[in-house]
């Protein structure tokens, strides 16, 4: 089979600021095993994430192996009667694929059978391949802060990227009120222009958000933002600028406000755990109009062109990049 071969570089020693070698090269395709799936990929959607750890060892992949978390495709063969051969499935990593084992930018791939769901009828196959990481990282941090539907005021820094408009999106399917920010005019408020985030009482009684999502991990941002949090406000960051970014915590306004900070990240999930919310959200996309990610915003690149794929994505320009796969 056709796959992307991560492995390290011969030139340097394995560490955190290694580099990886990306190639296209054939693999054998996976064995059933006991308590798996083979599913054939039709589509594996390329986060920033996936790039830093195929390209510059950024989780510390060093064994060689196919990168790739988030997919959607066919089930190839399957011993679990509720998932058939010819069902069409999705789904993502939490710490398994790409990780511990060889990830989704191939034309199989072999994932427990607790980790696949059936896919929403309502996406496209390179739709679905881009749902994983960020919408159940959305997910994750709307959880995290127990973000109550119809009721809360969310606030989502770095509004415009994919996992702070997943945010957007579920927040606003369950109900609730929704500000963005970021550095454009797209967003509801321009932090360049408004660093401050004045702007907030254009959109919410007072000025305060219930519940902020943090996509960016700006100390600075932070607090700024932390001043517009209301009484028993949740704080969810999900993201760290540079090395070790530090937020100076005020504890008298911990306690006296009544404030929860949280952090959220998905790669501490176990698959079957992410599996759980790739259900839920399939739910949301075929019942209750959660909105799903643009199929004409998506860059859709076949297998052979994987490795400038990765490339491509690593220059972080908007639009998101999906491999796809197509028979020979």
């Amino acid at each position: 089979m056709r796959a992307l071969w991560s492995s390290p570089s011969q030139q340097q020693q394995p560490d955190s600021k290694s580099t990886n070698q990306l190639a296209l090269t054939e693999r054998p395709i996976p064995a059933l095993q006991p308590s798996t799936i083979l599913v054939k990929v039709s589509a594996s959607g390329i986060n920033p994430s996936d790039v830093a750890n195929a390209l510059k060892n950024a989780f510390g992949m060093f064994q060689p192996r196919i990168p790739g978390r988030d997919f959607a495709g066919v089930v190839h063969a399957s011993n679990n009667p509720a998932l058939p051969p010819g069902t069409a499935v999705y789904g993502t990593s939490g710490n398994v694929l790409s990780f511990t084992c060889d990830g989704t930018v191939a034309e199989y791939v072999l994932v427990p059978e607790d980790a696949v769901v059936p896919k929403p009828r309502s996406l496209s196959m390179a739709q679905a391949a881009v749902v994983g990481v960020p919408y159940t990282a959305a997910l994750l941090a709307l959880e995290a802060t127990h973000t109550q539907r119809g009721v809360d005021r969310v606030l989502i820094l770095g509004g415009t990227g994919a996992v702070g408009t997943a945010v957007a999106r579920i927040a606003r399917c369950w109900g609730c009120s929704v500000v963005t920010t970021g550095r454009r005019d797209d967003a509801d408020i321009n932090i360049i222009t408004d660093p401050s985030l004045q702007g907030l009482s254009k959109f919410f009684e007072n000025g305060k958000a219930d519940v902020v999502i943090d996509t960016i991990g700006s100390p600075t941002l932070m607090s700024e933002a932390m001043k517009v949090l209301a009484l028993k406000g949740r704080y969810c960051v999900l993201a760290g600028m540079g090395e070790t970014p530090k937020y100076d915590l005020s504890i008298v306004d911990l306690y006296r406000k009544n404030h929860t900070i949280c952090g959220i990240n998905s790669i501490a999930h176990q698959p079957a755990e992410m599996a759980e919310r790739m259900k839920r959200l399939a739910e949301m996309f075929d019942e209750d109009n959660l909105e799903p990610p643009a199929q004409d915003g998506l860059t859709l690149l076949p297998i052979g062109e994987g490795v400038g794929a990765y490339t491509q994505a690593a220059q972080y320009k908007g639009r998101k990049c999906v491999i796809v796969f197509d028979d020979k």
